[in-house]
């Protein structure tokens, strides 16, 4: 029915703003930190290099719904579930580490402006 695609377009709409959102969070972040040690720097490129790859199979899963070809759906689903792992299990821990408390004042008020 067209009141379900309809449905079925905002929900996908919606998927994409917060990734973006979530993104942007992530990525004023990083731009943000300095002085990092070669691996955060790699830590640093692998969370940019994850959201190039998630909005991409995103793009692929737009075209692909319209062809009602859904296979795509789980390998975002599981390139998700890595992202969120390594961000929890070791981007994130390793930053709250490192950064002072200043510091953390300061890119929080940074991810604080790009929520707004």
């Amino acid at each position: 029915s067209n009141s379900s695609a309809a449905s079925d377009v905002y929900k996908r709409q919606y998927l994409k703003r917060r990734l973006e959102e979530h993104f942007e969070i992530e990525e004023n972040a990083i731009i943000h930190l300095e002085r990092l040690s070669g691996n955060e720097v790699n830590d640093s490129f692998k969370i940019l290099q994850d959201h190039g790859k998630i909005m991409s199979l995103l793009k692929k899963i737009e075209q692909d719904i319209l062809q009602k070809d859904f296979s795509s759906f789980s390998h975002l689903l599981e390139l998700w579930d890595e992202h969120a792992e390594f961000e929890n299990t070791a981007f994130y821990p390793n930053l709250e580490m490192k950064l002072s408390a200043d510091r953390k004042k300061e890119i929080l008020g940074k991810i604080k402006n790009v929520l707004e």
